[in-house]
């Protein structure tokens, strides 16, 4: 299990990883090279569309998997997780409200519509540890920003349309290839009967308090200190690389791999994953504090924030390991109820220390990880409860 565990992460993480560095290491700063108004533009959307395909991808896959046990594909429940999906077409208000206009903000809905079918279908090639299958689907999300930049720089700058057109292409395109070979592995939901559960709906609550939790500091920054949101998005787009190959070999495949394994087992080596996960926290983040400022002076050579924080990349990586790991594990091991407290303070407590801009962002990052390390550490006492 562990050997399948490390292959298939390694696998899935190299496969995001590319995604990121593609949008965060290449997109991102030649878009600000070549129009920073448009940058700013982008960048605060993109975040708007991370949240809440976040919101309804990750919680309409996530209680999929977490319903599978062992070999029961649970193809009724699949079914309804499919219609249900839906939903999701309501984020066109979100859109609308935050001034995009109406065509955009139709077009956008529909991409989070497909987007989150896409993350349904994926989890069943995950839940069968077939996580190469992300190669492919990582290559067509990222063409459509390749795209843009070529459009953007030799045909017309304000070209936001064409990138969210882009979007949706390689978003329908990916569904119609993935759809056809999940029914050529066997796995047509289309002819069993529908399982209803409704307690999705709680599950999106949840996910959408926890996509809040995940991209909070930007929304608080982006209102209250908007004069340093363009160089606070580069710094953190740069410091989330460090982040992301640990957080993706510990999340969609390690979800997956713990379908399969028992809680018991999971108790029986709990402490020493955590002070695994810490030793590793610790050391990328010791790393990126040396490296950081190189890094992100020759991506944006215009960043002066980045000089005015001091231990920041430290705090970043190692109290957002903790809390992404820990996170992946609460959604398997714990409650609903849990995850839901979790969220309200992860939220809440920020607040505190909205004043200031650097207080905040200090704190933001801090009581995260913090808060959702304490609540894995009581995973044992939480089922000795039930």
């Amino acid at each position: 299990m562990i050997k399948k565990f490390a292959s298939s992460s390694i696998i899935y993480a190299g496969s995001v990883l590319l995604f990121s560095v593609v949008r965060q290491l290449i997109f991102f700063p030649l878009l600000n090279k070549i129009s920073p108004d448009l940058f700013v533009q982008i960048s605060f959307i993109i975040i708007l569309i991370d949240l809440l395909v976040y919101t309804f991808g990750a919680a309409i896959a996530d209680f999929y998997v977490k319903a599978v046990r062992n070999n029961n594909k649970q193809e009724g429940l699949y079914k309804f997780l499919f219609y249900f999906s839906f939903i999701s077409l309501a984020t066109f208000f979100i859109f609308y409200f935050y001034g995009i206009a109406i065509e955009l903000s139709i077009v956008l809905s529909i991409y989070v519509l497909v987007y989150v079918l896409n993350t349904l279908q994926m989890k069943v090639f995950f839940n069968n540890l077939q996580f190469y299958k992300n190669y492919l689907y990582i290559l067509m999300r990222t063409l459509p920003y390749l795209f843009l930049l070529i459009y953007a720089k030799y045909v017309n700058i304000e070209s936001f349309l064409v990138l969210s057109i882009s979007l949706l292409v390689s978003e329908i395109l990916a569904y119609m290839l993935f759809k056809k070979q999940l029914f050529d592995s066997g796995f047509n939901y289309t002819e069993v009967d529908t399982v209803k559960d409704y307690g999705v709906v709680k599950f999106i609550f949840i996910y959408l308090l926890l996509s809040l939790v995940l991209r909070m500091d930007m929304f608080v920054i982006e209102t209250f200190f908007p004069d340093k949101f363009a160089e606070y998005y580069q710094i953190i787009s740069v410091f989330m690389i460090a982040v992301t190959p640990i957080t993706m070999l510990t999340s969609a495949s390690l979800l997956s791999i713990l379908t399969k394994v028992d809680i018991k087992q999971f108790i029986k080596y709990k402490f020493r994953i955590i002070l695994f996960l810490i030793s590793i926290a610790m050391t990328s983040g010791l790393v990126f504090y040396i490296i950081s400022n190189y890094i992100v002076n020759y991506l944006y050579p215009d960043n002066i924030l980045v000089s005015e924080l001091s231990l920041f990349p430290f705090v970043v990586i190692f109290f957002t390991l903790l809390f992404m790991v820990s996170k992946t594990f609460l959604i398997r091991y714990t409650s609903s109820n849990k995850i839901l407290m979790l969220n309200i303070a992860s939220l809440s407590l920020p607040i505190f220390f909205i004043t200031d801009f650097f207080n905040f962002i200090y704190a933001f990052f801090i009581l995260r990880g913090v808060l959702y390390m304490l609540a894995l550490l009581q995973i044992k006492l939480e089922i000795g409860k039930r």
